[in-house]
């Protein structure tokens, strides 16, 4: 489709920080997942998310409920998140 190649270019264009460096750079990130991190005033939290979809395109009402769920991405958000229930 040539609008998503479009759209594909577009994003690999933009860029994010490399904590690395403390610059912005584009940077990989496993084509796995994009994890969300927030800087919070206690610490760093990572998170990555899945989304579960229930049901089929049949079924109208299952169809449009998904759920997402965040999960500590590392060792030190797991620590903190059990500190700070």
């Amino acid at each position: 489709d040539d609008a998503l190649i479009t759209l594909q270019k577009e994003l690999q264009t933009y860029a994010v920080l490399n904590e690395d460096k403390g610059e912005a750079g584009l940077q990989a990130w496993g084509e796995v997942f994009v994890p969300m991190v927030l800087n919070m005033p206690f610490g760093k939290l990572s998170f990555f998310s899945t989304t579960t979809a229930f049901g089929t395109p049949t079924d109208v009402t299952l169809s449009e409920i998904a759920i997402e769920a965040f999960f500590p991405a590392d060792e030190e958000t797991r620590q903190l998140l059990q500190r700070y229930p």
